[in-house]
């Protein structure tokens, strides 16, 4: 079956004075009802909120587009956000439930069944994402979950439209969720055509692989680098993370070894780091930034996938988010 791509590039938003945040989320936030054993713990979710209360965490402003219900659960989800210094003007309440998902982990605490139960977070409203682009953010990021129905899927293009007429860059979490779909090979076209007009692509070895149907890793990030896409990632856990050029370079750098907690998260952490790192570089696109300085942004992503591995759910305890806020506080004054 033929997939017809339709891009909005038509929308055309008016302009506002100056930037109020520097990184805007946009995506599924939701309750996490994680299963280890006989233990069911309930945790805040969604891996653009994680990822925006991860970035915030740095010392950034953060906020998040997305969608939830008028039920406790809701109420849990927007006092997290709020709690954690997220900007939630455009996290909207819709009459439908609070979306959750299920995560159950195996004997080392990796995630082995992740499956969501999606109600409000996909019910993103176009005025919304037209109020939050306004804002002019110097990086907005997403992820393919919002691709997976309608509304959002509709909401998510017009952003990305919005970012081509304001020059944001724009970071593609991959964030593959085969059972949201009920064919895959529908899933894969749009996906694909989300990366091509995003400024970074960042995804695991398994989904960018999953993108050019297992050719491998290497030979997917390669051919999805143009004029766009200026730089692609791909995360392989404890092994560290892989970097793509427009250039043609490449390296890869070391991860960091952690114990004591689940995964959940992680790559979550490691997106919200690189949004984080991204947003405080001075220069105007991905392809001016020196290689030892993108390198330096990448193992800060790669230490903070290494935080969260050593936590329980996504959100670090205060004591190791006062760290993050150093770590990131020194590093960007280098």
């Amino acid at each position: 079956m033929d997939v017809e791509v339709i891009y909005h590039h038509q929308i055309v938003f008016p302009r506002s004075n100056g930037v109020s945040m520097d990184a805007l989320f946009m995506g599924e936030v939701l309750a996490d009802l994680v299963f280890s054993g006989a233990k069911v713990t309930m945790h805040f979710g969604g891996a653009p909120a994680n990822s925006a209360v991860l970035a915030s965490c740095t010392g950034i402003q953060t906020g998040l587009v997305g969608s939830i219900g008028d039920d406790p659960i809701g109420r849990f989800l927007i006092q997290t956000l709020k709690h954690n210094n997220v900007d939630t003007r455009f996290v909207q309440m819709c009459d439908l439930q609070s979306s959750i998902a299920t995560i159950h982990l195996d004997e080392a605490g990796d995630p082995s069944t992740i499956l969501l139960y999606r109600k409000a977070d996909a019910q993103i409203k176009l005025d919304v994402v037209e109020d939050a682009m306004r804002q002019r953010p110097k990086v907005f990021c997403y992820g393919s979950v919002s691709l997976a129905h309608p509304s959002s899927s509709a909401a998510l293009w017009a952003a990305i439209s919005a970012s081509y007429l304001y020059d944001i860059v724009t970071i593609f979490d991959i964030n593959w969720r085969p059972s949201l779909w009920t064919d895959s090979s529908l899933a894969r076209p749009l996906i694909d055509a989300v990366a091509r007009n995003s400024t970074v692509v960042k995804g695991n070895s398994r989904e960018i692989a999953w993108l050019s149907s297992y050719l491998g890793h290497h030979a997917t990030a390669q051919s999805l680098l143009h004029d766009r896409t200026q730089l692609v990632v791909c995360t392989q856990g404890n092994e560290g993370c892989s970097y793509y050029r427009i250039d043609g370079s490449e390296g890869h750098l070391a991860g960091y070894k952690s114990t004591g907690g689940d995964r959940v998260g992680t790559g979550d952490a490691f997106t919200g780091a690189l949004c984080a790192s991204l947003a405080t570089r001075s220069v105007s696109a991905i392809d001016q930034i020196m290689t030892a300085d993108l390198e330096q942004v990448l193992d800060r992503a790669n230490w903070m996938g290494g935080i969260v591995a050593s936590c329980h759910g996504a959100i670090p305890p205060r004591n190791q988010r006062t760290r993050i806020k150093q770590m990131f506080r020194t590093s960007n004054q280098r």
